[in-house]
């Protein structure tokens, strides 16, 4: 299998893409546009299913310009990894992918709660009070195999990146770790101890990190998980620093001498759902510092041990390449990494 694949996430109007997907359509929204763009997108999706001119325009909420365009460059033969609770699905491309205008509905379709969908007379997604609903651009997949349990056959770096919190990103570099899901999954052969002891323990793992009580404390704790991975150099930088001019702000920076790469975390502690401040906060740092390091790569992240970020964090962190950590993916990486000599 040499073709590309995608992982797409379903969460917006979930009540109506799972019931598309089931009917072999893969969808994602269009609507998310700035108000003085929504009436040339509603023209140009009438006419052309052109993405090149559609995702040069403006766009706000979580189904950024740059989803958008991964989504339209799905092609035939392409691999799609679709994450549900628990599980992950793996379909094949069919189709390129279309305007919603294009779709034939299945005759009597519904969505997950029963109400009834029709076209609109623009040939949108519509219930019967004329309602239009927010999914505009599709692709015809077949499944290749569903409901794949992620503790039993998921390796712990394809569990990892199936905790992605953009609508949807690239999984070529691992291929390995889809295909040998795929086929023992086929073969109904889990995968070993590790993993399973892994997803068995990250809820008691995270409990604890969140009866730290003192801020300063969790920040140590991330500092060490980079001692114990093997940084050269970690580092908690003073809180009130007299050459900011701004919200920048890292909490923790790490430095890998022998892989010249440095990582700016904004660590916190929230429950619930952590929104865009942070990601804000490191973007800026990031921007300001970067051009200080000669010769090294630079990565941000977001670290919150809350379960979810907001839709706005989400995109703010896809268009500045930040990565987002919750809550479950930090007991994670400490799982994987050992609590020998934690002392804090």
């Amino acid at each position: 299998m040499g073709n590309n694949i995608l992982l797409h996430r379903i969460s917006h109007c979930w009540q109506v893409s799972w019931p598309l997907l089931n009917a072999g359509y893969l969808s994602t929204g269009w609507q998310c546009l700035a108000e003085d763009e929504k009436e040339k997108i509603d023209d140009l999706l009438k006419n052309t299913t052109d993405f090149d001119q559609v995702t040069n325009l403006k766009f706000a909420g979580c189904r950024n310009r740059c989803s958008l365009q991964r989504f339209s460059k799905l092609k035939k033969g392409d691999w799609v990894v679709v994450p549900g609770y628990k599980m992950f699905s793996i379909y094949e491309v069919e189709e390129s992918p279309i305007s919603v205008q294009k779709l034939v509905l299945p005759d009597s379709f519904k969505d997950s709660f029963g109400k009834i969908i029709k076209k609109s007379e623009a040939g949108f997604l519509a219930y019967e009070d004329s309602k239009i609903i927010d999914i505009g651009f599709l692709v015809k997949v077949k499944p290749i195999k569903a409901d794949i349990s992620r503790s039993q056959y998921a390796d712990s770096a394809l569990t990892s990146r199936l905790k992605v919190r953009q609508t949807n990103v690239w999984i070529n570099d691992l291929r390995k770790s889809v295909e040998s899901s795929l086929s023992n999954a086929e073969k109904k052969t889990p995968i070993n101890i590790h993993n399973e002891i892994i997803n068995n323990s990250v809820e008691t793992v995270l409990n604890s990190v969140k009866k730290i009580t003192d801020p300063d404390k969790l920040e140590k704790l991330v500092k060490w998980y980079f001692s114990k991975i093997g940084a050269s150099k970690v580092e908690i930088p003073a809180k009130h620093n007299s050459e900011k001019d701004g919200y920048e702000d890292a909490d923790v920076i790490a430095t890998f001498e022998l892989l010249k790469l440095v990582v700016y975390v904004q660590v916190k502690k929230h429950y619930g759902t952590t929104e865009d401040w942070g990601v804000k906060q490191i973007k800026e740092y990031k921007e300001k510092h970067t051009d200080k390091i000669d010769d090294y790569s630079v990565c941000a992240w977001v670290l919150s041990t809350a379960n979810e970020f907001n839709e706005n964090a989400i995109r703010l962190a896809d268009e500045n390449d930040i990565r987002l950590i919750n809550g479950e993916d930090f007991a994670t990486m400490l799982l994987e990494a050992g609590f020998a000599g934690l002392e804090i």
